[in-house]
């Protein structure tokens, strides 16, 4: 696959949000500039790095590169000052600790332009797997197949970066991602999209190479943690995208609510297993009223297995299971 090198290429603007990114990004950005479509300019936004990151980027050759320097601010904030700055055709994101196949902006682009979309998706895999990209086919999806298949764990989900967005529709519906939410983010600027489009094409081509990182927002907690308060704002996310899900995608609405519920009680059980619980005690036990009083979404849901759903069901009402298989775990560990 690729373009006629007498054809006029539209640009392409990759954000790049890095923050303490000294360990990944020059690999990052080197698979960027390795890309063989040829029209792109790459943007960097350094959201406030204490390590060596900006000294890093400073040493960067590629002219095709654009670094933006801010205080601090969080991702969403970044990815803002990247889209502020875009100027292509096209946009798509990549995090700094993630690298891409040298055909991957070349896919997305083809196959949005030749199936006439608004919105390109491709597969991805994880760093570690990647091998030489398998084409699995092309599927031409509407917007509530997306919402569908951004709830689904084995889906291509709701991330931002393996995604091709036209410029046009987010600058003319003034979408951007909310500064206030370090949860789930991505998810709530995918459903604004998605309001404003009807066609997608989701090429199952594995070109984006993702790196598990314990340092990242979701992977950073885990049970036996403190609890943080920014990690309150998942829920404020979903909250967000109940409200767009039931005014613009009523048939998803089933599944987002299993969604919804499932992740409600992870919060719950973080809190409940954290060293600051008394803190958020208050919270827990709202939380569980709510979700008693939502817990057959999940029953009568598609979403999990009975396994899982049996699961649920124990955690719901017998908590502290997860407390003694937590204690057990971290007994074999020592």
């Amino acid at each position: 696959m690729s373009f006629r090198k007498d054809k006029i290429h539209p640009y392409v603007s990759i954000i790049v949000p890095v923050f303490n990114g000294e360990k990944y990004i020059e690999e990052c950005i080197t698979s960027i500039s390795l890309q063989r479509y040829p029209c792109i300019e790459i943007i960097i936004v350094n959201d406030g790095s204490t390590d060596n990151t900006a000294e890093i980027l400073n040493r960067v050759t590629d002219n095709r590169v654009k670094i933006f320097t801010i205080p601090n601010q969080g991702v969403s904030a970044a990815r803002n000052k990247g889209l502020e700055n875009a100027t292509g055709t096209f946009i798509t994101f990549i995090d700094a600790d993630d690298t891409i196949a040298p055909n991957h902006i070349e896919g997305l682009v083809h196959n949005i332009v030749e199936k006439e979309c608004d919105l390109a998706i491709s597969s991805y895999t994880t760093h570690v797997f990647r091998s030489i990209p398998e084409n699995n086919g092309i599927r031409i999806l509407s917007s509530n197949d997306n919402v569908i298949e951004m709830f689904k764990k084995s889906s291509f989900q709701g991330f931002t970066w393996n995604r091709l967005f036209k410029r046009e529709i987010i600058e003319s519906n003034s979408l951007h991602f909310d500064r206030n939410i370090s949860m789930l983010e991505d998810m709530l600027f995918n459903l604004e999209y998605l309001m404003r489009i009807k066609k997608i094409v989701f090429v199952d081509v594995a070109t984006y190479y993702y790196r598990p990182n314990n340092d990242s927002a979701m992977l950073a907690r885990s049970f036996g943690n403190k609890f943080q308060k920014n990690w309150l704002t998942e829920l404020d996310s979903y909250k967000k995208m109940k409200q767009i899900i039931f005014t613009s995608f009523k048939e998803c609405y089933s599944i987002f609510k299993e969604s919804y519920i499932w992740e409600i009680n992870t919060v719950r059980l973080l809190i409940r297993e954290a060293p600051n619980f008394n803190v958020y005690e208050s919270e827990y036990f709202q939380l569980t009223k709510f979700i008693k009083m939502q817990q057959h979404f999940i029953y009568r849901g598609q979403l999990f297995s009975n396994k899982e759903k049996f699961k649920f069901f124990l955690l719901l009402y017998i908590p502290s299971v997860l407390h003694l298989k937590l204690k057990i775990s971290n007994s074999v560990k020592l």
